[in-house]
C-alpha cells in the first residue's frame, strides 16, 4: 500500500518543483527587464506565491507598489495594492487588507481599470464575509459581478460566485449555495480549469455532507479527486481528508483510515500544518474507537507537536483536550494530568490572545470608522452649505415649471376631449344612418328569398313533369328501336333470299349453253321464287298498316 501513496504524492512534488523553477526564471528575466515589464514580473511571482508563501507575495507586491509610484504606472499601482491586501487579509490582518484593496478600488475607479476594480470589489467582499457583516458583503459581490458579466470575463465571474456560494454556506443556506457553486462549476468547466473545479466539486461536498446526503457528499469529493489532476496530493488532502471524515461517520473504518493516511502524506509534503493536525487528530479518533490505543496516542501527540511547533493554539488545545480524556480513560494519570496543564495553559493563552486581538482590532476599527464618518461629516456639511441655496432656487424653478407644464397638459387634455365628443357625435350620427340602410337591406333580402323560394318550387314541379316525359319517350323510342331491328332482320335474311336466288337463276337463263328444258325448269323457279318475294312484301304492307293504326 505504501507505493500506492508515494505515487499519489509524486505529482504534488512536479509541480511543487515546476513552481519554484518558473520563479527563478522570472526573477531572472526582471534583473534585465525595463521598469514596466519588471513591475508586471514582480506582480506575476506575488500571484505564484498567492496559495503558500504570503510574506514573498507581499514582498514582491510591494517592490512592483514602489517601483510603479515612481514612473507613475496606475495599473501597476492597483494591482500592486490589491495583492498586497490579499496577503493581509489571508494571514488574518482584515483591517489592513481593507485599506489596501479600498486603495487599489479607487485606483481602479479613477482610471478606468475595470477588471482590477472588480477583483477589489470581490475581496473587500470577502473581508466583509469573514467580520460576519454578509449584506455588505453581498452587496460588494454584487458590484464585482456587474462589473465581471459587462466584461464577459468568465475567470472573474467564476471567482466571485464561489465566494458567494461560501457566504450562503457559511449562514448555513444550503441550497443557495448549491446553486452558487453549481453555476460557478458550469464556468470552470467552460474554461477548462480543472483544478478551480476541483476545488469547487470539494465544495459541493461539503454542503451535501452537512445535508446527511453521504453517498451524494462522496461522489463530490471523488470527482474532485479526478478534476485536481496535476495539482497533485497538496490540492488533494481536502477531499482525500473529506472523504475520511465521511467513512468515519457512516461506520467504515478501514475506508476512513485509508483516505485519511492519504491526505496526511499531502500534508506532510505541502506543510500545512492546520490540516496536519485536523487529519492526526481524525486518525487518533479513528484508532480510539476501533481501541488501537498506542496508535491514537501516537496521532493525538503528533497533532499536539505540530500544534506546539506552529503556534495554532486552538487546534493545539481540541487535540490536547482528546490525549488528556484518552489517557485517563487508560489510567495514565500523571499523563492525564500533565497533558490537561497543557491544555488549561493553551485555553488561558487563547482567552488573553484573543481577547487581546479582539480589542485592537476593535480599536483599530473604531478608529478607522472614526476617521471615515469624520471626513464624511466634514464633506457631508459643506455639501449642505453649497446645496442649500441650490436646492432653493432649483426648488423654486422645479416648482413654477411643472405648474406650466400641468397647466398645459390640463389645457391640452380639455382640447383633446372636445376634439373626441364631437368626434364621437358624428360616429354616433352616421352609425344611425348606417342602421337605416341595412334594416332596409334586410326588408329587400327578405322578400328576394321569399321569390326566389317560389321560383324553387315551380322549377321542382317542371323538373318532375318534364322527366316524365323524357321516360315515356325512351320508351317509344326503345319500341321503335325494336321493330326497326325486325325490318332490318327481314331486309337482311327473308328479302334476301329470295332476290339472291332470281338472280342466280337469271344468270344461269343467260347462259348459251343450257338446253331449252333446263331454261323452262328455271323459268318455273324463277316464279316460285318471285310468288315467295310477293308474299314478304305483302307481310311486310300488313304489319306496316297495323303499326300506323296503334300510332294513332
Amino acid at each position: 500500500m505504501r507505493w500506492l501513496l508515494i505515487l499519489l504524492v509524486l505529482p504534488g512534488c512536479n509541480s511543487a518543483i515546476s513552481q519554484v523553477n518558473k520563479i527563478d526564471s522570472l526573477q531572472f528575466a526582471a534583473a534585465k527587464a525595463s521598469d514596466t515589464t519588471r513591475i508586471n514580473i514582480y506582480l506575476e511571482i506575488a500571484t505564484l506565491y498567492r496559495r503558500g508563501n504570503l510574506d514573498s507575495m507581499f514582498q514582491f507586491a510591494n517592490r512592483a507598489l514602489k517601483l510603479s509610484a515612481k514612473r507613475g504606472y496606475k495599473k501597476g499601482e492597483a494591482q500592486a495594492n490589491l495583492l498586497m491586501g490579499i496577503s493581509k487579509w489571508k494571514e488574518g490582518d482584515l483591517l489592513a487588507g481593507m485599506d489596501l484593496c479600498q486603495a487599489a478600488l479607487d485606483i481602479s475607479v479613477s482610471y478606468g481599470l475595470k477588471k482590477t476594480e472588480a477583483d477589489a470589489l470581490n475581496n473587500i467582499g470577502i473581508i466583509h464575509n469573514y467580520q460576519g457583516n454578509y449584506p455588505t458583503a453581498f452587496e460588494y459581490y454584487q458590484k464585482a459581478l456587474s462589473i465581471a458579466e459587462s466584461l464577459k470575463n468568465k475567470t472573474v465571474t467564476a471567482a466571485i460566485l464561489i465566494n458567494v456560494g461560501g457566504m450562503y454556506y457559511n449562514l448555513k443556506d444550503y441550497d443557495r449555495a448549491l446553486d452558487y457553486w453549481k453555476q460557478t462549476l458550469d464556468l470552470q468547466q467552460q474554461l477548462g480549469d480543472q483544478a478551480s473545479a476541483g476545488s469547487c466539486m470539494n465544495n459541493l461536498g461539503m454542503v451535501y455532507a452537512d445535508k446527511g446526503e453521504y453517498k451524494m457528499s462522496l461522489a463530490y469529493y471523488f470527482r474532485s479527486l479526478q478534476m485536481y489532476g496535476s495539482e497533485g496530493a497538496c490540492a488533494r488532502k481536502y477531499p482525500l481528508e473529506n472523504i475520511g471524515n465521511i467513512y468515519f461517520k457512516i461506520k467504515k473504518l478501514d475506508s476512513a483510515e485509508f483516505y485519511y493516511k492519504e491526505a496526511l502524506l499531502g500534508v506532510e509534503l505541502c506543510n500545512d500544518p492546520i490540516i496536519g493536525i485536523g487529519i492526526n487528530t481524525g486518525l487518533a479518533t479513528l484508532y480510539k474507537a476501533t481501541h488501537q490505543y498506542e496508535k491514537a496516542l501516537f496521532h493525538f501527540e503528533k497533532a499536539m507537536r505540530i500544534g506546539l511547533k506552529s503556534g495554532l493554539n486552538r487546534e493545539t488545545g481540541i487535540a490536547a483536550k482528546s490525549l488528556s480524556e484518552l489517557h485517563e480513560e487508560l489510567g495514565h494519570t500523571s499523563e492525564a494530568f500533565s497533558v490537561f496543564k497543557t491544555y488549561h495553559a493553551i485555553q488561558d493563552s487563547i482567552y488573553n490572545n484573543e481577547n487581546a486581538k479582539a480589542i485592537g482590532k476593535l480599536e483599530a476599527q473604531y478608529e478607522y470608522e472614526s476617521a471615515k464618518k469624520e471626513q464624511r461629516l466634514e464633506n457631508l456639511e459643506k455639501e449642505r452649505i453649497l446645496s442649500k441655496e441650490k436646492w432653493i432656487r432649483n426648488t423654486f424653478i422645479a416648482g413654477f415649471v411643472v405648474m406650466i407644464f400641468v397647466a398645459l397638459l390640463v389645457y391640452r387634455n380639455f382640447q383633446r376631449k372636445k376634439i373626441s365628443n364631437h368626434r364621437l357625435r358624428l360616429l354616433n350620427k352616421e352609425i344611425k344612418k348606417q342602421q337605416k340602410v341595412l334594416i332596409s337591406q334586410a326588408k329587400q333580402l327578405q322578400q328576394l328569398n321569399k321569390s326566389l323560394n317560389e321560383l324553387n318550387s315551380d322549377l321542382e314541379l317542371k323538373i318532375a313533369d318534364r322527366t316524365r316525359e323524357l321516360n315515356d319517350k325512351n320508351i317509344e323510342l326503345e319500341n321503335k328501336n325494336i321493330k326497326l331491328a325486325n325490318y332490318a332482320f327481314i331486309n337482311a335474311h327473308k328479302l334476301r333470299a329470295p332476290v339472291a336466288t332470281i338472280l342466280g337463276l337469271v344468270m344461269l337463263f343467260d347462259n348459251k349453253k343450257v338446253d331449252n328444258s333446263e331454261r323452262d325448269e328455271i323459268v318455273s323457279m324463277i316464279k316460285n321464287c318471285a310468288s315467295e318475294l310477293n308474299n314478304i312484301v305483302r307481310e311486310i304492307r300488313v304489319t306496316l298498316e297495323i303499326e300506323k293504326t296503334e300510332d294513332k
